[in-house]
This record gives structure tokens, sequence and C-alpha cells, in this order.
């Protein structure tokens, strides 16, 4: 049987797959400031438990990086599945650089800084505005194709000047590529 999904259906017409637990979402807009680009809010999602007697209190939380140019929709499945299994999510929209489809490493470093931002951000306004049911205390990070990439960096000092130092406790990539970032085809793969 599909999960149930409340509030708003911000990604409507995508398949409900069996198992996906209740729950219940709402649109949100992360401030950014100081916007290291031009956009001051973020657009995304915040998605979390129906069921508040299964999980109670504050939830651990989950922010979701879509790739470059991608939007909350991309991995609205996720988060609708993580959400109905105990967790707190957020996906949001990222800026579209304006990059070709296959863009060097340095364009895509670069973008990474946006990114990354972004989801400090994300983070920082679930730490003010949403402690009575996230507990950023406890996150997670995902990511998905160049936001797969951003897994690997987001929380280390490789851009150093980029260091978030968010305390996140698990990552998970939910691509592989590594091909785009060092032309080793070999990764680019199943």
């Amino acid at each position: 049987m599909p999960g149930s999904l409340r509030g708003e259906d911000i990604c409507s017409g995508q398949l409900q797959p069996a198992l996906m637990g209740d729950a219940v979402a709402e649109s949100v807009q992360c401030p950014n400031v100081p916007a290291a680009s031009p956009q001051r809010y973020y657009d995304g999602a915040v998605l979390r438990p129906a069921d508040r007697v299964a999980f109670p209190g504050a939830r651990p939380v989950v922010v979701l990086q879509p790739g470059l140019s991608q939007n909350k929709c991309t991995l609205w499945w996720a988060a609708q599945y993580l959400a109905g299994h105990g967790f707190v999510t957020v996906v949001h929209d990222t800026p579209d650089p304006g990059f070709p489809e296959d863009p060097d490493f340095y364009e895509v470093v670069e973008w990474a800084n946006v990114a990354i931002d972004e989801d400090a951000a994300v983070a920082e306004y679930l730490a003010l505005d949403a402690t009575a049911y996230a507990d950023v205390g406890r996150l997670g990070f995902a990511g998905y194709e160049e936001g797969a990439v951003f897994a690997s960096t987001i929380d280390t000092p490789i851009l150093a000047d980029q260091q978030t130092d968010l305390g996140i406790d698990a990552i998970v990539r939910f691509n592989n590529l590594r091909y785009r970032l060092t032309g080793d085809l070999s990764g680019n793969g199943l």
C-alpha cells in the first residue's frame, strides 16, 4: 500500500511507491544570509513523519542535495521515503549556474561553493525555525549527481574556504560521478 502525503504535494504527479510511509510536507524558503550568490532564498520543502506516536519528538534530519540545475522534485521520492520512516528531510532547488552540459572541473568546484552555502543555510534554517520536530544535532546528508560529489566534501577541509562544520553524522551518495571530475571513465557505471 502506498504511503500518504499530507500538506503540500509540492511535486504532484509523482508515483507513490509501496512502503513509502506517511509524511507531512510543507514548502519553505530557507534564507541565505550572507548570500554567496544573488539568490537570497532557497525554495525547498520540509517533510516529516505524519505518525508522531511511532516517531515522537525532534527527529534526525537528512538534507538532500540534487545535482546541477535540478530541483527538489529530483529527490522527492527519497524525501518521502525517509520522512515516512522517521526522519525530517529537506529537499531544495539548486541554482542554475548556466554551465554547458558537461562542465569542467573548475566550474563544478565553483558551483560547489554555492551549493554548500545553500546546504548550510538549510541546516541553519532548521536549527532556528524547526526545533519542535527537527534535531539538527543528528544530521545526515545525501546527494545525487553533482550533489553526490558534494556529499564527499561538504564537511571536510577539501574546500577550506567553504568548511561548513555542520557536524554531519552520515553521508549517502546516490551515484558516483568521479568520472565527471577526473575524466576517469571507469568511474562511470553502476
